[in-house]
């Protein structure tokens, strides 16, 4: 038996003996083995594996050919680095692209644009490829493309080489459609019965801005959605958590036409105390849809207030002061915008996102992005070409229209944007990979996650080295430190020679010191090479999660380390329990 070097040689090589002689008697069987090292790479491993009989009467027989592929990753995550700036007739720019990457693992990404937006594209970005997928989440993916298909094209450009943004935004349109219960509401989860009300006023949020702008929504749905929104505001409550969402919710209803006048005018007269700045905001947009501008005009504020509340909210609203800060904007502009805080408000969205290009929730992205867009597209009125240069070299010619480039070659290049023309070019650059010699972090912060192995009896595998074709319990321990925490994401990346056998071992015989779960997760995610699952977590609780996996491949792999995170409110994350495992056969 041969397996084929040659048609996989860019990721592996073999480390023994390419050729593997058996010998069987009639009805026998046997094993071979074959060893080969993986490169520090990413891609596709092909094996080919070629036999044949050495036997006088299959002297003329064709070998029998088996082909066989397998993903091969790095422990390492993708790192993203990126930057932006403007350029113009007077001042060119030039900037250089990171050379720090693996061969094989780099993406390189070069967006001009005539729209200032274009700094923040990093937050669309983040926006269209977020790995999690609850009601809200799959909101944020779809609502910025109502109205920026062009720019999302340009950032997420591998996301559309297929498909259109129209074909996304219907997807979500019918993922949403899927998840409406019984009272209007949507589950928070696809397939689950419990809801989140700000999550399921905002995707009808979503639903009525896309119906205006010409897709189609089930009236079916559309009518069950008004019905639950007119629920949710007959439930006055006297803290600004719940009115808050009472006030969003008569915003909605205002945009499909249904304003709920006794409500509003409850809220605006007797409630003020008990909403927040994005509530009563919220509230002046619902009567200024409701056609009574004057009356919205007169609730706005003077100035904006100097809170700079660092806090987020993990579950609820998912609160956090830059999206209100967001929506505060995206009001303003609806009523006028000219209003001394718009420019204000720009400002300080800008500054909050100026480190990384982006906010720092899939709320405050999205938010922030369809506040700023509409904002800033009402600026541009420019007219230029340009030309790019790298490493010296003039490469290609460019005018005021939204354009996107990828070379993987530039990487570690200066790259130089001159202008010629009245305007701006604002320009956004990314590089994503695996970096060199890279070494993943462990931390614990206000979150910590654990993760240990054990025999199908309950006693722990100390040494990491598994018996081949063996039934392993993964044990995942969960506390969070200092407060209580909803939405948290725990992933799980398996080492390649481990596959899961049962993610709900209760329902498992064999292994009778489980008999019950302690943890029920919201929702999981199983995928070839990962379990993901989500929870919410009472401060200071440890809380325990098992499932099973099966010890499938022998060899020697990176143990990629566990991570969670507050979906809402990424400061609090916990990385631990890297290393390398063994699989083999015999007894361990």
């Amino acid at each position: 038996m041969v397996p084929n070097p040659r048609s996989c040689f860019q990721w592996y090589w073999p480390s023994g003996s390419a050729l593997q002689t058996v010998t069987l008697e009639e009805n026998q069987e046997d094993q071979v083995f074959f060893e080969a090292r993986a490169y520090n790479a990413i891609g596709i491993i092909k094996f080919t594996l070629l036999a044949r009989s050495s036997g006088a009467s299959a002297v003329n027989l064709k070998p029998t050919q088996i082909v066989t592929s397998l993903p091969l990753r790095p422990a390492a995550p993708l790192v993203t680095q990126s930057g932006s700036g403007i350029a113009t007739d007077n001042e060119p720019a030039s900037f250089i692209f990171p050379s720090n990457l693996l061969e094989n693992t780099a993406n390189v990404e070069l967006i001009l644009s005539p729209f200032p937006a274009t700094k923040f594209s990093a937050g669309l970005s983040y926006l269209l490829t977020y790995p999690h997928g609850c009601l809200e989440q799959t909101t944020s993916k779809v609502f910025p493309l109502l109205y920026f298909k062009d720019l999302a094209k340009a950032v997420g450009q591998k996301l559309f080489i297929n498909n259109d943004a129209d074909y996304y935004v219907i997807e979500g349109i019918r993922k949403i459609e899927s998840m409406v219960l019984y009272n209007g509401l949507f589950a928070y989860w696809p397939g689950g019965s419990h809801s989140n009300h700000w999550s399921s006023t905002y995707a009808a949020h979503f639903l009525v801005e896309a119906r205006k702008v010409g897709y189609q929504v089930s009236d079916r749905v559309y009518d069950q959605m008004i019905s639950g929104l007119q629920f949710q505001i007959r439930q006055v409550e006297q803290d600004y958590r719940g009115n808050d969402r009472i006030a969003y919710a008569c915003y909605v209803l205002a945009l499909t036409g249904y304003p709920e006048k006794a409500t509003m005018n409850y809220l605006k007269n007797n409630q003020r105390n008990s909403l927040s700045d994005s509530g009563w905001f919220h509230l002046a947009g619902a009567f200024g849809a409701s056609g009574e501008l004057n009356t919205a005009l007169n609730m706005l504020p003077p100035s904006i207030s100097t809170q700079t509340d660092e806090n987020r909210g993990s579950g609820g609203n998912f609160y956090s002061r830059t999206r209100t800060e967001a929506i505060m904007l995206g009001i303003l502009v609806d009523l006028n915008e000219n209003h001394p805080m718009t420019m204000q408000l720009v400002e300080r969205l800008s500054d909050v996102a100026s480190k990384n290009n982006r906010w720092y929730t899939t709320q405050e992205n999205a938010f922030a992005f369809l506040a700023l867009g509409k904002m800033l597209r009402k600026m541009v009125n420019d007219n230029y070409t340009g030309k790019i240069i790298v490493g010296g070299k003039h490469v290609a010619d460019f005018d005021a229209n939204d354009t996107y480039y990828t070379d993987e070659t530039w990487l570690g290049s200066e790259v130089r944007i001159e202008l010629e023309g009245d305007g701006n070019c604002y320009y956004y650059w990314t590089t994503s990979g695996i970096p060199t010699g890279s070494v993943v972090q462990e931390f614990d912060k206000d979150l910590m996650v654990r993760r240990r192995y054990l025999k199908d009896n309950g006693e722990p595998i100390t040494d990491n080295t598994f018996k081949h074709g063996s039934i392993i319990v993964a044990e995942v321990k969960i506390k969070s430190l200092n407060i209580d925490l909803e939405n948290v994401a725990i992933v799980d990346m398996l080492p390649a020679g481990f596959e899961i056998e049962n993610p709900r071992i209760e329902s498992r015989a064999g292994i009778p010191w489980i008999t019950d779960q302690q943890f029920k997760p919201d929702y999981m995610d199983i995928r070839d090479d990962r379990l993901v699952f989500y929870g919410n977590f009472k401060r200071g609780t440890e809380i325990k999660f098992y499932y099973a996996l099966r010890a499938i491949t022998q060899g020697e792999f990176t143990l990629p380390p566990i991570a969670a995170d507050a979906m809402y409110d990424p400061t609090k994350s916990s990385v631990a329990s890297g290393g390398q495992i063994k699989v083999a056969t015999g007894e361990i």
